[in-house]
């Protein structure tokens, strides 16, 4: 974003040629939370109640990054529990915040191409499939692009990053960004999850309310770790 505010001038061929849509935050709630309450916090601020064994609780929030209508609710690693940090939701997309994102992205499904989200933490450039361990049929083009981010920052911060599916390096889930929901959604020709740095030091931990966690990356901490940011052009 520096380079296209800011240097706009070294680069016209990315401003005369490209529409570039930026979200900062596409779950404010959850954002504000995890500043004020709870500094680890991965959900949306939506209720819901849950039954118990000795009655009802009261939990709040669905994990975005599990309520996509795409192979929503399968799985063990989604949970239809709403006091679990990956909560499905009731339905697909029942958050404004994930309805919201589908809606835009379909509006302009004939002039997006490429959909890349940040999500902290793990160090990893993940494509499509994230729900399977089959790769889609054009995985080699979408991993070829992706390599290229991952040799830039290489090179400029001597950073090394996994590269593969979600399925591969982390795990098969269901109604996520990462696992090619947006690529069928809108029929987009690529989508790429950029997983920020995971550890400053390996032996390096920070004090966050009265709790200590491993340090992540400035401005990449694991809170609203679904949607850090997402640019589409």
């Amino acid at each position: 974003m520096l380079q296209l505010v800011e240097f706009w001038d070294w680069h016209p061929e990315l401003i005369d040629s490209v529409d570039w849509y930026f979200m900062p935050v596409a779950n404010p709630d959850g954002y504000e939370y995890s500043h004020s309450t709870d500094r680890l916090w991965r959900k949306t601020r939506s209720g819901a109640k849950a039954d118990q064994r000795w009655g009802k609780r009261k939990c709040y929030g669905v994990d975005p990054n599990r309520n996509w209508d795409f192979h929503w609710g399968e799985g063990s690693t989604s949970s239809s529990d709403p006091c679990t940090d990956d909560y499905t939701g009731p339905w697909a997309f029942s958050e404004p915040e994930t309805k919201a994102m589908a809606d835009f992205i379909l509006t302009r499904k004939d002039q997006i191409k490429i959909y890349l989200t940040l999500h902290s933490y793990s160090q990893m450039w993940l494509v499509p499939w994230g729900y399977k361990n089959e790769k889609p049929k054009d995985y080699y083009n979408m991993y070829v692009l992706a390599e290229k981010g991952v040799e830039a920052l290489q090179a400029v911060r001597g950073t090394d990053y996994l590269l593969g599916t979600a399925a591969e390096l982390l795990y098969t889930s269901s109604g996520m960004v990462s696992n090619g929901s947006v690529i069928l959604l809108a029929s987009l020709d690529v989508q790429v999850t950029y997983e920020l740095l995971r550890l400053i030091h390996d032996n390096y931990t920070v004090e966050i309310n009265t709790k200590k966690y491993t340090a992540f990356e400035p401005n990449s901490r694991k809170s609203n770790c679904s949607y850090k940011g997402i640019a589409i052009l």
